[in-house]
């Protein structure tokens, strides 16, 4: 039974290696409001992607999204999982540099962060309505998690399998 306890932690520490490269936006502040949104409220939006963007990238037409594993943007009051037009642009470090970025909401309203070519950000739906223009939010790289070579972890599980397979063998 300490065979298969081992072998399932090597499985969980294996898989813990294969990590995500997570980006989150934080806007500023509306400045136009109405309904149930206030100034206090802002556009803040999370990205997590299979690994880190590439340097000097360029993702126009919703190409990115194909490497999206999840999506969240929300105004403070509502909340999108539902990745609509997205355009990506890093810079030699791999940063987020540009972006327009839409999730759309149930019943056709929209939340928008906009790094070029308006810089600012968006919410519309029905009576809920804000912007903030001329000024737009920060992205920040919270998350990124060593990703080893897929043999590598091959070789690992194949290890592990071996030495379960032994010891079952071996004479007690």
């Amino acid at each position: 039974m300490s065979c298969l306890k081992l072998l399932a932690a090597i499985v969980v520490f294996a898989s813990a290696l294969y990590g995500d490269t997570i980006y989150e936006y934080t806007g500023v502040p509306f400045t136009t409001v109405s309904g149930a949104l206030t100034t206090s409220d802002y556009i803040t939006a999370t990205l997590d992607f299979a690994g880190p963007l590439p340097d000097n990238a360029a993702y126009p037409n919703d190409q990115f999204k194909s490497q999206l594993l999840s999506f969240e943007i929300t105004d403070g009051v509502e909340t999108s999982t539902t990745a609509g037009f997205a355009y990506i642009n890093t810079d030699a470090s791999g940063n987020i540099l540009t972006w327009n970025i839409e999730g759309t909401l149930p019943g056709g309203g929209y939340l928008i962060t906009d790094g070029q070519p308006y810089d600012g950000d968006l919410a519309s739906n029905g009576a809920n309505q804000a912007s903030e223009y001329d000024i737009h939010g920060t992205w920040t790289e919270v998350g990124v998690a060593a990703s080893p070579e897929p043999s590598s972890a091959a070789l690992l599980l194949a290890g592990s399998a071996l030495i379960v397979f032994r010891r079952r063998r071996s004479p007690r």
